[in-house]
């Protein structure tokens, strides 16, 4: 059993396929930017948005939202590298260690309920990964099992 993480698109992931130290969350909970390999390997997610406007009309395939080696996505925003470079530099499957069943999925997010006492606090899930069970609302957010608290 190990410990696992969810990334934006859905998949889980085990950590164990990060450097350590690496791995940093969004504030609802999924894996945003990691390293993978060596410590400059790192893979950032990026919005659709956050493409050149020229890109989104014009170019033959559609953009998507993914995790992009950061180093080659901002020279693609500075206009060094273009887009159809850029698409080499996308994270790929084969670059991660899947979570089997068991493994448990840390999921931490920020804690948001009235009476707003705190300036920020982290709740932290530990929940079991089923492969046949979705991690991943049709929201796009991150379902935590009723029966589970904080740890």
């Amino acid at each position: 059993m190990e410990n696992a993480v969810i990334l934006k698109t859905g998949k889980v992931v085990r950590k164990s396929t990060f450097i350590s130290g690496s791995l940093k969350i969004d504030l609802q909970g999924f894996a945003d930017q990691f390293a993978i390999g060596n410590s400059d390997r790192i893979y950032k997610h990026v919005n659709k948005e956050n493409f050149n406007l020229q890109d989104l009309d014009g170019y033959d395939k559609p953009i998507s939202a993914g995790y992009y080696l950061q180093s080659e996505f901002l020279k693609y925003i500075a206009n060094i590298i273009t887009l159809k470079k850029l698409n080499e530099y996308v994270l790929k499957d084969s670059d991660l260690i899947f979570a089997e069943n068991d493994d448990q999925i840390e999921v931490f997010r920020l804690y948001i309920k009235a009476p707003y006492n705190y300036f920020y606090k982290l709740e932290k899930f530990n929940i079991d990964y089923k492969k046949n069970i979705p991690v991943v609302d049709s929201n796009q957010n991150i379902i935590i099992p009723i029966d589970k608290e904080p740890v």
